[in-house]
């Protein structure tokens, strides 16, 4: 089976991990579904703390099934570097590709990801933009 993982910054700034979650108004991350209840009108209920408030929904993220070399999960978003690419590259999902990709911004080039354990994460689009500002 295949782990469906979320991240994206709470109302706090800080990242939250969990289940994607929108209604007719927000979006959130949710950690526990098994303790979140919706009434008729989408209304959302919890039973505990477990329920995050997403700010700006641009800084969600899927978790793409991978890890990088030293054991993290990778998620879109990402910025990496490796053997296997020329430089700092983002994690983001292709729909022509249909598939999670590296984008390299400096040269507009793309890359589909393949599984891989010699990528190593450097930061996020989000924390580090500048990590991918052209030289």
């Amino acid at each position: 089976m295949r782990y469906i993982l979320f991240r994206g910054k709470d109302t706090s700034g800080a990242w939250q991990y969990g289940s994607l979650l929108q209604n007719l108004d927000n979006c959130y991350i949710v950690e526990k579904f098994n303790n979140t209840i919706f009434d008729s009108s989408g209304q959302i209920y919890i039973n505990e703390n477990s329920l995050w408030l997403i700010d700006d929904p641009r800084t969600f993220g899927q978790y793409t099934g991978m890890l990088d070399k030293n054991g993290n999960k990778i998620f879109e978003g990402d910025i990496v570097i490796g053997e296997e690419v020329d430089g700092k590259m983002a994690v983001m999902w292709d729909n022509f590709h249909v598939a999670f990709g590296l984008a390299d911004y400096g040269n507009y080039q793309w890359e589909v990801i393949f599984p891989c354990t010699q990528f190593e994460i450097i930061g996020n689009i989000h924390d580090n933009p500048e990590l991918l500002e052209a030289t």
